[in-house]
């Protein structure tokens, strides 16, 4: 069971040592006063916010700018992470290959591509993406120079609750303007039920 309570998450870079997990395969990031910026043109490094669990009902919001434009280059954004085998994504690619983003679940593993949109850059320029969870339903626009753009909307109900991240994958990028609101995840006794 599932009990519902509302919370809400700002980026602070004073709270990042206690509430962001990092898995750095090459290069590092830095916390700034309003996002996170990876210190290599080359660098894998991925970001988990564990402060908090989301479920059922939350918008995630970030900006992203990346700075490479080779065909390797990418940035992920992770929701409803529960681990390495099963969360959702979506992949921004470089001009090198066409700017597509592309929406994934990742089950048990398997990878499925739930949505493809082609032609939205985020290189050298902020792009901020805002993904709508709710109750399966799935959301994701992106607003660039002030002009929104819807990318996805999906259904899929496999995964109804998890963390919020991101990944850049040989790539120097900024992930900034970070924040989440919505129904907090918090396990119930089984055996326990809600009124």
């Amino acid at each position: 069971a599932v009990l519902a309570e509302e919370g809400g998450y700002i980026y602070d870079q004073a709270t990042v040592p206690e509430v962001w997990q990092f898995i750095k395969e090459r290069g590092d990031i830095t916390p700034g006063d309003s996002g996170f910026e990876t210190t290599t043109y080359d660098a894998v490094v991925q970001a988990l916010y564990t402060g908090q669990t989301w479920a059922d009902d939350y918008t995630y919001t970030l900006t992203l700018n990346s700075k490479n434009q080779d065909a390797s280059n990418m940035v992920y954004v992770y929701f409803n992470y529960q681990d390495a085998e099963n969360h959702y994504y979506f992949s921004v690619t470089s001009p090198a290959s066409n700017n597509v983003i592309t929406l994934y679940s990742v089950i048990n593993g398997k990878s499925t591509v739930l949505g493809t949109f082609t032609d939205y850059s985020v290189n050298y320029q902020d792009a901020e993406f805002s993904i709508v969870y709710d109750h399966g339903n799935i959301r994701v626009t992106g607003v660039k120079n002030g002009i929104p753009t819807d990318i996805f909307q999906v259904e899929d109900t496999q995964l109804t609750y998890g963390l919020v991240g991101f990944k850049t994958q040989f790539c120097r990028a900024v992930i900034k303007n970070i924040s989440v609101a919505g129904t907090l995840y918090n396990a119930v006794e089984e055996g326990d039920y809600l009124s």
